[in-house]
């Protein structure tokens, strides 16, 4: 009796294994990610920056409005001062100067220099410069001219004009006669007396030129 041993045969079959991250299963990489957190970043810094520069601007206009502020409150009270000190100097100089719609005004000699029915007077003042609004100082200008006239004859009705220049200080230069009145002597005597009523008074502070122009005519009757 034949024993057979049965022959068992194995088969294999090849099994194909893969493995992937966790990252890679849900379709993202780590660089991808990465890169995510550095543009998130980078959004929030520049939403501060643009934050703080926002601040700074508002921060600095309402500096600039404060300052504009304060510029226009100073000269707002320059400006009064100066229309009261006008004010109060116009005052001072009415009771002395006789003024009239023809010129800026009339200067006449006290009653003893006119007693022999000669005497001058100032019918027009005018400057160089059209916007010298001082009034005050026009009449310091008369008046100090008006103090120095001296009559050395007798004269017919006669007029000459003179030019000088005023400086900052109150003295003068390039005084000479414009417009010749026909009689040497006359001219001569109201040249001089400009010399002699030099030096004027300071020009105004808020008088930025350097010089002012004046032209000063003198009127003589009989």
């Amino acid at each position: 009796m034949f024993h057979v041993k049965e022959n068992v045969a194995s088969l294999s079959t090849p099994i194909e294994v893969s493995f992937r991250s966790q990252s890679t299963a849900h379709g993202y990489s780590h660089n991808v990610i990465n890169e995510e957190i550095k543009s998130e970043h980078i959004n929030v810094a520049q939403k501060h920056f643009m934050k703080i520069k926002s601040d700074i601007t508002v921060t600095r206009n309402k500096n600039l409005k404060k300052k504009k502020a304060k510029s226009q409150i100073k000269a707002n009270i320059k400006k009064n001062e100066e229309q009261l000190i006008r004010s109060r100097d116009k005052k001072d100089e009415t009771a002395k100067f006789q003024h009239n719609d023809t010129g800026v005004g009339d200067f006449s000699l006290s009653s003893n220099e006119k007693s022999n029915g000669q005497y001058f007077f100032c019918k027009n003042l005018s400057f160089d410069n059209q916007n010298f609004k001082y009034s005050y100082y026009e009449g310091q200008i008369i008046r100090k001219i008006g103090q120095q006239w001296r009559c050395v004859g007798k004269y017919e009705k006669l007029r000459t004009l003179i030019y000088f220049k005023i400086h900052k200080d109150g003295t003068i230069s390039d005084a000479c006669i414009r417009e010749m009145s026909g009689n040497s002597e006359y001219d001569q005597n109201a040249l001089d007396t400009i010399f002699r009523a030099a030096p004027f008074p300071s020009l105004p502070e808020n008088y930025i030129e350097q010089t002012l122009g004046v032209f000063f005519e003198f009127k003589y009757k009989n």
